[in-house]
This record gives C-alpha cells, structure tokens and sequence, in this order.
C-alpha cells in the first residue's frame, strides 16, 4: 500500500521538473553591433539555448528597413541593394513586436553573430572586406659598391 501513496508523488516530481526545463524563462541581453552596445527597445533575449532581438530594432541598428509582404506575411529585410526574406513561421510575435533569432537576423544583413550566454550578451558584426589588392614588388636588390682600385 505504501508502494501506491509513493507513485503519485514521484510522478508529480518528475512532471514539475520537467516542465521547468521546457518552459525556461526568457533571459533579458545586451545588444551589441560592432562591438558597440545598443540599447534597443524591447531588448533581446535568451530562450531555451537560442538568442531573438527585436526585428525592427535590430534592423534600423545597421541601416537596414523592414517591410511585411501583404499576400505572404512574411517579412522583408532591405539593406542597401540587398534584400532579405524572412518567413514569418521565423518570426515570435510578443505582445506586438516581432522577435527572430539572432542568427537568421544576422544571415539577412550579411552580419556575423556571436552569443555569449555567461555575459547574456548577443554580438552581430559586419565583415570586413577582404583586401584583393595585390602586395607590392620587392625593392630591388641592393648591390654592394664597386671596389675601387
């Protein structure tokens, strides 16, 4: 009988622990673009091993304009000549604003990304252009002086 009174409690414990790891709460980060601290509103956030900014946010950050397609509902990034399509089963819609992961974000800009989970921060950096110019010659060599005599 003892064995019965026990098996409840077990699965009731078991169920509670669980459920903590699947409904983690979301960790307020720091934004950074270039190494430069942005503050963004609303801020970005870590959730269940995975970084989201604030699309809009993120995107005036580096110059970049976001529009909702009508018919998909899917969102466009314009960055310069660039443009970017993010599907909107991308997109967290919370309490009105439109939340992406950190990554896709980064792909849709032509940015790097970095998140350090210990400084609860969320890094997103241009990539410098690599210099195609060629090095240039070797100086000529140096001869010694004629020997006089």
């Amino acid at each position: 009988m003892r064995r019965f009174k026990l098996l409840p409690l077990l699965i009731i414990s078991i169920f509670l622990i669980l459920s903590t790891a699947v409904f983690a709460k979301d960790i307020p980060a720091k934004f950074f673009v270039n190494n430069v601290r942005k503050n963004i509103v609303p801020s970005a956030f870590l959730r269940n091993n995975s970084a989201y900014v604030p699309l809009s946010a993120a995107a005036s950050t580096v110059g970049a304009k976001v529009k909702v397609e009508s018919k998909t509902g899917n969102f466009i990034v314009t960055l310069g000549n660039k443009k970017s399509t993010i599907k909107k089963s991308f997109v967290l819609i919370i309490k009105g604003k439109g939340f992406v992961n950190v990554k896709t974000f980064a792909n849709a800009v032509d940015y790097t990304y970095k998140v350090d989970k210990e400084k609860k921060s969320v890094y997103i950096e241009k990539p410098k252009k690599a210099d195609n110019t060629p090095p240039p010659p070797p100086p000529p060599p140096i001869r010694p002086p004629a020997a006089s005599g």
